[in-house]
């Protein structure tokens, strides 16, 4: 028996890559995200200790975000 993190299956083959993702930090909660397109994303993981965080259905993996980078001056 194996206990994994990962999907069935995706640890036994060899050609798995994973996917491109990046962090962000939405009013004080990091967010995992992966893009679909130019100027979506998707919610991968939150990463937090506040539990109230993951109850935010905003944040909830899975989630369309639309990504809108900006240059700070």
């Amino acid at each position: 028996m194996y206990y994994s993190i990962l999907a069935d299956g995706l640890w036994l083959e060899e050609d798995y890559q994973d996917e491109e993702t990046f962090e962000i930090e939405n009013n004080g909660v990091t967010l995992e995200l992966k893009s679909d397109s130019t100027n979506s994303c998707e919610v991968v993981r939150i990463i937090s200790s506040n539990p109230q965080d993951y109850l935010n259905s905003d944040y909830q993996p899975g989630t369309k975000v639309e990504f809108k980078p900006f240059i700070s001056e």
